[in-house]
């Protein structure tokens, strides 16, 4: 079982998803300046991810950290829907969860993309105990 730092505010429901894959997940709920802390670093975090990719579903992740439910100046009825599409399946970020840290087995089919991310994932080195 191997371990990775994720530090990051999810979607409401990805932390089943995160354990539907057979990993553990470390989750706590934030509030107050902690919250709108991770808020602002999810902004800073989707809008890296837009500007790299110019998706649409990029887009639409980062209205949803914004809180903004509609933009159809900027955003159009396409990144619209799949900003409503992606709350559905994923869930907004209504609840404050934040992902501390995620460990899993080495035969996981995730275990490469955290390996592939170090500066993204680093892994947390397990203390051996006497």
């Amino acid at each position: 079982m191997r371990t990775f730092q994720l530090n990051k505010l999810v979607r409401d429901n990805i932390p089943d998803t995160i354990k539907a894959q057979g990993q553990i997940p470390v989750v706590r709920t934030l509030e107050g300046n902690e919250l709108d802390l991770a808020r602002r670093e999810k902004v800073r975090e989707e809008a890296a991810e837009f500007a790299e990719s110019g998706e649409p579903k990029e887009l639409a992740d980062l209205l949803e950290a914004l809180g903004v439910r509609a933009v159809d100046s900027i955003a159009g009825s396409d990144v619209q829907q799949l900003q409503d599409a992606r709350r559905v399946e994923m869930g907004g970020f209504d609840k404050g969860l934040y992902v501390e840290t995620v460990s899993l087995p080495d035969d996981n089919e995730w275990m490469q993309y955290y390996l592939d991310n170090p500066d993204r994932f680093p892994e947390v080195k397990q203390k051996i105990k006497d």
